[in-house]
């Protein structure tokens, strides 16, 4: 599974969902997504950027959220998220992590832990040791 599924809210939220315009290269569903300076939104690169959630909106025809498309992006605060690991390797609960990958190859990556914005909740999510429940910790809607 490449890309971040949400699955609810860590503080019992409501889903928040909010619709931002794709800036200046394609997005895919379930990526991780932060502010470009001109207000659209990029995918995130790594720890060292403030997402402001994932986005939620179908590919289209093409495989993409193209340029200048609108898009539908979960910042519910406290976000939970399913991922799988980059490698395959099990995450291990309340190990912090970082994420690789770009536009629609997006993971868990679980060979640098304490280092990143994902905090692992839960390992071996429905049967899949390589899958995880991990806690969004940096993003504009901090709890």
């Amino acid at each position: 599974m490449a890309g971040f599924k949400p699955v609810g809210s860590r503080i019992g939220v409501g889903t928040q969902l909010e619709t931002h315009t794709v800036g200046t290269v394609a997005i895919h569903n379930g990526d991780l997504v932060k502010f470009h300076t001109d207000g659209t939104i990029l995918v995130a690169a790594g720890a060292d950027e403030t997402m402001i959630g994932v986005a939620v909106t179908p590919n289209d025809s093409s495989g993409d959220i193209n340029v200048g498309a609108d898009v539908q992006v979960d910042t519910t605060p406290g976000l939970l998220l399913v991922a799988d690991s980059s490698d395959g390797a099990e995450p291990v609960k309340g190990i912090t992590y970082d994420f690789t990958g770009g536009t629609g190859a997006q993971a868990v990556n679980v060979t640098v832990g304490a280092a990143g914005n994902l905090l692992c909740l839960e390992s071996g999510y429905k049967g899949d040791a390589s899958m995880g429940v991990y806690l969004l910790q940096e993003s504009l809607w901090k709890v």
